[in-house]
């Protein structure tokens, strides 16, 4: 059997990809927060790294298909990010984006082993470019206290979208009516005959009656002078 004819070595696939998995998913159940989320991922970048060097070094497939399975990862994940949703960060593409390519790559190699050669190379390029631009459908809604994203589909609206259309349904409030002084009630000014009863009714004070002041008695003639 030649070395052409070798099916693909795919145990030491599987174990990285296992290993991917573990790493990324499985030590937030152990350790939680931040502190399993950030060990998680530098274990998952290890377990990505063991996954390519595989498929390079150990896969057993041709030398072209192998450096065209990279070439094809990168451009793939290449196009996903430049045609993204703008909700997707670079959160998404190193810890979700790539773990699924790496899966990728080993179950299209696992499906197509012993497939002539360009079956499985149309399936394990298939699998590849599925896997990196199937994220074009998705958008994000924010991360959630344990560091996972929240995925919706990309055409539907977002909380802020949705809340901006009903503020734009709403009618607009009709403005104050100010008061004219064409339409202004007219005073009302009591005239003089309203008040006249009023005046009537209340009692008026005589003015007193001048007492004369005493006068003085006339002098009396004296003797002498009657004489």
């Amino acid at each position: 059997m030649t070395s052409r004819s070798l099916p693909i070595r795919l145990w030491p696939g599987i174990v990285a990809v296992a290993a991917l998995l573990v790493a990324r998913f499985g030590v937030k159940a152990f350790v939680p927060g931040f502190a399993g989320f950030s060990r998680g991922m530098m274990w998952s970048f290890g377990a990505a790294g063991a996954v390519l060097l595989w498929w390079l070094l150990l896969s057993r497939a041709r030398w072209f298909e192998r450096l065209g399975g990279i070439a094809l990862i990168a451009a793939g994940l290449g196009v996903a990010w430049q045609l993204r949703h703008e909700s997707m960060s670079l959160l998404w593409l190193v810890g979700y984006a790539v773990p699924g390519v790496c899966l990728a790559l080993v179950a299209g190699a696992a499906v197509a082993r012993r497939s002539p050669d360009w079956p499985r190379r149309a399936t394990i390029a298939g699998a590849i470019l599925l896997a990196s631009l199937c994220w074009l459908l998705v958008r994000t809604e924010g991360i959630s206290g344990d560091h996972a994203l929240s995925f919706h589909w990309r055409w539907t609206a977002s909380p802020e979208e949705r809340l901006l259309a009903q503020i734009g349904r709403e009618p607009a409030p009709a403005p104050a009516a100010s008061a004219s002084p064409a339409t202004s009630p007219a005073t009302v000014v009591p005239s003089e005959q309203a008040s006249a009863p009023a005046d009537a009714a209340t009692p008026v004070p005589r003015a007193a009656t001048p007492v004369p002041a005493p006068t003085a008695a006339a002098p009396l003639p004296s003797a002498g002078a009657t004489a």
